[in-house]
């Protein structure tokens, strides 16, 4: 919903789908309304209604229809009541913005986006991230650092590894799919930060196990690979292995 970068919204897409771009602005950083909610906080802040995404919204309906059926398309890949009721709802508003004048519909889209991620976050932060110094706090700079985790934590088809399905990608944008994005070293030297701090001790021990099923003669794999062609060339991978295991305990 907030975060998928170029590559990994054209893996979920097979190809088919990537990130919305602007004429001049360029293609976003982020497939998802994270992008969307930053551009319009910005004109909200300098009341600059001649923006390039105003503009946009004013012009066509393009941004609309493509922000709602994108995620009535995730509907059909990952079946999912909470995303059907967001497609539902996305389609609903967008529908009635479109029927707007033209100089009202960058007004009333910025509410829609704006509610829709906020109710996104508050979803996160109360049920997902389960440790209370991450939910309780209403500090914005440590609410960022924990939405975090779903920019670089998710569901990338090229990664599946048999029942394992959620990983950690190396780093944006060119370590976030296929052979490339999950790297031994880096996967343990973060795990402590973006899932167990947070509290999300069950994507933790999922990574762990992740790699253990490819633990051979004492050296994990620096490039997993979905199991496929894993790369045994690190020395210190064991070590960050050893530590995120006992962080976990």
């Amino acid at each position: 919903m907030l975060f998928r970068c170029e590559p990994e919204e054209r893996d979920v897409s097979a190809g088919k789908r990537g990130p919305y771009g602007f004429s001049h602005y360029g293609v976003l950083p982020y497939a998802g309304i994270g992008s969307l909610f930053h551009m319009l906080s910005k004109v909200k802040t300098s009341k600059d209604m001649g923006s390039e995404i105003c503009a946009n919204i004013r012009a066509g309906d393009w941004l609309l229809d493509y922000t709602s059926t994108r995620i009535r398309e995730y509907c059909d890949s990952e079946p999912s009541i909470g995303l059907k009721k967001l497609a539902d709802l996305m389609e609903d508003y967008f529908s009635c913005i479109k029927q707007l004048p033209s100089h009202l519909k960058p007004k009333y889209a910025t509410k829609v986006i704006e509610a829709i991620y906020e109710q996104t976050v508050k979803e996160i932060m109360q049920k997902r991230m389960r440790d209370e110094f991450i939910y309780n706090q209403e500090d914005i700079f440590l609410q960022k650092l924990a939405l975090s985790v779903y920019q670089m934590y998710g569901r990338i088809p090229s990664v599946y590894f048999k029942d394992h399905k959620d990983s950690m990608c190396a780093g944006l944008t060119h370590f976030s799919t296929g052979y490339m994005r999950c790297w031994g070293r880096d996967t343990f030297i973060a795990l402590r930060g973006l899932l167990i701090v947070t509290g999300l001790e069950d994507a933790a021990r999922e990574t762990i196990l992740f790699f253990a099923k490819v633990y051979r003669h004492g050296l994990l794999p620096n490039l997993h690979d979905g199991g496929n062609n894993t790369r045994f060339n690190s020395r210190d991978a064991p070590w960050f292995f050893l530590q995120a295991i006992k962080d976990y305990i």
